[in-house]
């Protein structure tokens, strides 16, 4: 049996989560297949992120930037494009921010900043305690409408 990239788990919990949107919020949101800018993952501005680790590690990780080279760009809440809203969680559990609203949590804490090399570069961000974020957002189920850890 084939194990599933990070690449594919990422694109199944996107996946899940535009099927919640659909069935919880009457959301429907469009695949931007082009990903160019100013447009983002899909017309309604939503960056979704799959962080399959929180459970072990208590943290989400937030990105922030990416590092090609020499090259730094903004990235996850400080993507130049349309996202306003910043979904991140697993196959089961994931949380709705606003992108302003991690960009004042960042500014406003000391935050532990983290480093992901990847083929292709770096990822940058920081990591947001669970228990932190349950005050800033509510923790949502998908198969389930809301949840607290």
């Amino acid at each position: 049996m084939k194990t599933k990239t990070k690449l594919e788990k990422g694109l199944e919990f996107e996946e899940k989560i535009y099927d919640w949107l659909l069935r919880e919020k009457n959301i429907s949101c469009k695949k931007n297949p082009l990903k160019k800018q100013p447009l983002g993952e899909n017309a309604q501005g939503i960056e979704i992120k799959n962080d399959q680790r929180f459970h072990q590690t208590g943290n989400l990780f937030i990105s922030t930037n990416k590092i090609y080279g020499h090259k730094t760009i903004g990235w996850g809440i400080y993507k130049d494009d349309n996202s306003w809203l910043y979904i991140i969680g697993d196959d089961n559990n994931f949380w709705i921010f606003t992108c302003k609203q991690l960009q004042n949590f960042q500014k406003e804490n000391k935050v532990f900043t983290k480093v992901v090399k990847h083929e292709k570069g770096s990822e940058v961000g920081f990591l947001l305690p669970i228990s932190k974020a349950n005050k800033i957002a509510p923790c949502y189920s998908i198969n389930q409408l809301t949840l607290q850890l």
